[in-house]
């Protein structure tokens, strides 16, 4: 298990990283144990393979180390010079706006709230206008341009700015790149103190459900947030990914309850199951016409890595594909669909979108190019769903559809995998052992009599209230909201 392997890391390091720990509380009033889970969830995500090898890698020479950390403290001082301050602002309810498609997930619970003083909130440098889509929400006051504030600069500067060789000397008794990880942490301290400045918050919403880190919740909870309330957007069907680890809210609104058993180290109050937000929304808006129209429905993903060990990656999953194909020529009166990711030629790099075309060049298979509601329309139509860890998965077995996973690469982490049935997980590349279980699974639906754990493993169990009304009413109550 990945966090495991956190573990021992962290314990061969123990001195090194209690130093740091001990320093930063010190130095910026921010307790040992969330430095601790700060610095575990970045060893974890370099272990799982979610970021660069850069802290676990080799070591950096003194004059690499120095010119970095002398970079950063010159950084600091331009901030605290330039740097601009923040005005004072109160807002009641401020809502994170991550990405572009942030009001897909708010867009239904703000006309549910009973507060007229609701803002949107920046986390990054982009512009996103789009959340200004809604009448009576105030503009965002979170976001930095190209330095810190100058207060926040100011404050990271004054106590680090002579730190260097004391960081130097840790790292010499490691063979982790302490000196870039300090760099790292001190960074993020400044960028939260810049985004949080002057800004009072009674409660933070963000579906941007992997973004809280232990710094970021604790800087902003103690520089004007009262309280952070987060939405899950996707499957976090990983059992040990950082996005699962080491997070920290107020309040976390789950897709299920039984999904709230599985976020190993989330450091949170109160947890409750709503239902998700984004398949509320897209089922009310799909077609219900042409039931069945596809018989099996293989999704779509893009894996950038090669070669990855235990878990789904690019060669992989064509040789997943193939096996799709080689199924459409042996059984030509099954109907198969390739649902594409939505504009996937935008985001994915275009040789592994070019790959998978050609497998599918020559072949009977239906390939559907959906925008991204239209995804949960094509699920609605199909007897079975083909997949590797895709969590459209988890939302067509909230649908009651059954799901069968490609785990050729033996992915020990998978949630849907480790709940699943047997007959609902094919570990065996081979064509035949795929050719046999999508048959079976296939005609056991058309039969209505697919194993329940193979189906609806993530049944909502929760009332006829939408996730929207859910999560809206959750806020009303916890701000006394009339």
């Amino acid at each position: 298990m990945v966090h495991e392997k956190v573990d021992a890391l962290y314990q061969q390091n123990l001195a090194v990283f209690t130093c740091i720990e001990e320093k930063f509380n010190r130095l910026q009033s921010i307790p040992a144990t969330i430095t601790r889970d700060n610095i575990k969830q970045r060893l974890l995500a370099e272990l799982n393979g979610e970021r660069e090898k850069t802290l676990i890698a080799d070591k950096w020479c003194f004059l690499k180390s120095f010119g970095i950390y002398s970079t950063f403290i010159l950084f600091l001082i331009v901030g605290a010079i330039v740097g601009r301050n923040k005005k004072k602002t109160h807002i009641s309810i401020m809502f994170d706006c991550w990405s572009n498609n942030c009001m897909e997930f708010y867009g239904d619970i703000i006309p549910r709230l009973k507060s007229t003083s609701i803002g949107y909130f920046y986390n990054n440098n982009k512009n996103y206008s789009y959340c200004c889509s809604l009448k009576g929400i105030d503009p965002l006051r979170g976001k930095r341009k190209y330095f810190f504030t100058s207060s926040a600069s100011y404050s990271v500067l004054i106590k680090h700015f002579s730190q260097f060789f004391f960081y130097w000397n840790l790292s010499k008794k490691t063979d982790l790149n302490l000196v870039e990880l300090v760099v790292k942490l001190l960074f993020e301290i400044g960028k939260h103190l810049t985004m949080i400045e002057g800004t009072k918050i009674d409660l933070l919403v963000s579906a941007h459900d992997n973004g809280f880190s232990p710094y970021r919740h604790f800087i902003y909870t103690s520089n004007g947030v009262d309280r952070l309330l987060l939405i899950q957007n996707g499957g976090r069907v990983n059992l040990n990914a950082s996005y699962n680890n080491y997070i920290y809210a107020d309040y976390y609104a789950a897709w299920t309850a039984r999904r709230l058993t599985n976020f190993t180290n989330m450091n949170c109050i109160g947890k409750f199951s709503s239902g998700s937000v984004r398949l509320d929304k897209r089922i009310s808006e799909t077609n219900s016409d042409s039931a069945n129209l596809y018989d099996i429905l293989f999704i779509e993903q893009v894996y950038n890595c090669t070669d990855s060990i235990g878990a789904p990656n690019h060669d992989a999953y064509i040789v997943g594909l193939n096996n799709l194909v080689s199924l459409q020529l042996h059984h030509a009166n099954l109907r198969i669909a390739y649902c594409c990711r939505p504009n996937r030629a935008v985001f994915e790099n275009p040789l592994l979108i070019n790959d998978i075309d050609e497998v599918l060049l020559d072949s009977n298979i239906i390939v559907l190019k959906p925008n991204p509601g239209e995804t949960y329309d094509h699920v609605k139509k199909t007897h079975l769903v083909v997949a590797f860890d895709s969590s459209v998965r988890c939302e067509a077995l909230m649908m009651n559809k059954p799901v069968v996973t490609c785990n050729y690469t033996g992915y020990p982490n998978d949630f849907v995998v480790v709940n699943s049935c047997e007959d609902a997980v094919i570990y065996n590349a081979e064509y035949v052992e795929f050719e046999r279980k999508l048959l079976s699974m296939h005609q056991n639906s058309v039969n209505n009599d697919v194993n329940e754990n193979c189906k609806n493993i993530w049944s909502m169990g929760k009332s006829e209230k939408s996730a929207s009304e859910i999560i809206a009413e959750l806020i009303n109550t916890e701000l006394k909201l009339q």
